[in-house]
């Protein structure tokens, strides 16, 4: 009987470390990839501050893309950052929502159009759809924001040169 507990309990030990090890990969996966993602926008962030600062961009509209482009992927770094914060208060069952009544399609389409010249950019249709009369509903406006920037924003990574992204709201009754 001893014996059967001994093994048991070294079996529980074993499982309890394989499961830890790779905990411990996956955070490190995740960190990796956080990293890689912040690069991206930073990395063109200072290229275009750089561009500008150099005097490279003369022209008006040439200074004006730049400024849009920096703006852009400042936006972008930012909800990178934001679903970092966010995923953390999740892990720490922290995460807290704000419901109000609103207009569910109204803050879909908002969502979308933060994002609609990087599609624009990389020439791909995106088509966003509202059923008109949906009722108002109750939901936290950040949080849905948050999803459907971070669905088109895997959807732009995918589609490009004349494929497109859609996104219905709808209604079921």
């Amino acid at each position: 009987l001893s014996l059967a507990v001994l093994v048991v309990g070294v079996g529980g030990l074993v499982y309890g470390l394989q499961k830890e090890r790779h905990a411990s990969r996956l955070k490190s996966e995740f960190i990796a990839n956080v990293s890689h993602e912040l690069k991206t926008p930073l990395s063109l962030i200072r290229m275009f501050a750089e561009m500008l600062l150099s005097g490279r961009a003369d022209a008006p509209d040439k200074q004006r893309q730049y400024y849009e482009i920096i703006v852009r992927e400042s936006e972008r770094l930012t909800a990178l950052i934001d679903n970092v914060l966010d995923f953390a208060r999740i892990e720490r069952g922290r995460i807290g929502f704000s419901f109000e009544v609103g207009d569910l399609g109204a803050t879909v389409v908002r969502a979308t159009e933060i994002l609609r010249q990087r599609f624009d950019r990389d020439e791909v249709d995106l088509r966003v759809e509202v059923q008109p009369g949906l009722p108002p509903l109750r939901f936290d406006r950040d949080a849905v924001t948050l999803v459907v920037l971070n669905l088109l924003d895997n959807a732009a990574k995918y589609a490009s040169g004349g494929k497109s992204v859609s996104v219905a709201v709808t209604g079921i009754w």
